[in-house]
């Protein structure tokens, strides 16, 4: 009985030898068959399997390779970065000068955003995780100066704020911090234009939760569950992806509110506009 693999390849012959003769009926030729097909079936899975394993053998190895040297680059290109900054101190002062060092600061800012969003992309993948520091902290405070800093940049955006409740809590000012830039920052590249954005703080005797809400066009569905992943854009139609970041933001806000033992949901749809909601336990 010839022994054919699921991809069409001929692997070898059942052979069944017996000293006498034998007159075979068709229940016996069936169970040759079967016999047959179950003994292919096992050779392509067994095949499969090898495959994916040195598959994944190399994609781990790939994937060391790469989290080792996001680090270095993050590490080494943090020095020439300062003394970009620390450059510009040294153009004379006048209105033409003022508008090229606001480029290169404006430029050299985006860059330090991104290597600190691939170290701490590297600390989570090797294991480390999101490192913060607990004191007492104002979240109302943090998300406000956010607030003013995107607001003086974006003079034709609509900002609406609002808090209700007790906002201090043992957080770290920082991470926080890196949480109402990328989703401030997020809702001012997905928004809508003449639409307003919406930061809404709520706290209560156990959380602080922030709300960022946009009226852009809605995430579709399927991609709400990859959203928090590393490199995912939401890609939504008329909006082109931003190339001014790394697809990070979201994944480092969601480990920052989870070594804070927090949350972060995303709902979106046509009617109420995309709102990240996170949630902060204050101790």
């Amino acid at each position: 009985m010839p022994i054919t693999l699921r991809d069409g390849t001929y692997f070898g012959t059942l052979c069944a030898l017996d000293f006498l003769p034998v007159n075979f009926s068709d229940d016996v030729l069936e169970n040759f068959y079967l016999f047959a097909d179950l003994i292919a079936f096992e050779l392509t899975a067994d095949k499969q399997l090898r495959q994916r394993e040195a598959e994944l053998r190399e994609a781990e190895r790939i994937g060391e390779l790469r989290e080792k040297l996001f680090g270095i680059l993050g590490h080494d290109l943090r020095n020439p970065l300062s003394t970009i900054k620390i450059a510009t101190l040294l153009f004379p002062k006048n209105e033409q000068n003022e508008k090229v060092v606001g480029k290169i600061i404006n430029s050299a800012n985006r860059m330090e955003r991104m290597i600190k969003d691939l170290l701490d992309l590297t600390r989570t993948r090797l294991g480390g995780g999101i490192p913060i520091e607990r004191k007492l902290v104002d979240l109302k405070v943090v998300f406000s100066q956010s607030v003013e800093e995107f607001a003086a940049a974006n003079p034709l955006t609509r900002f609406e704020f609002s808090a209700e409740g007790d906002f201090t809590g043992e957080w770290d000012a920082d991470r926080l911090a890196q949480i109402a830039s990328n989703l401030i920052g997020n809702a001012v590249d997905y928004g809508a234009p003449d639409t307003p954005i919406r930061i809404i703080l709520r706290g209560d005797e156990t959380n602080a939760t922030v709300s960022v809400q946009n009226y852009g066009e809605p995430i579709p569905p399927e991609q709400l569950e990859n959203l928090f992943n590393p490199y995912r854009r939401a890609i939504v139609s008329g909006h082109k992806s931003s190339s001014k970041s790394l697809g990070l933001g979201l994944y480092i806000v969601q480990q920052i509110a989870a070594a804070h033992k927090g949350q972060i949901a995303v709902t979106s749809n046509a009617a109420d506009g995309t709102v990240f909601t996170i949630t902060l336990p204050r101790r």
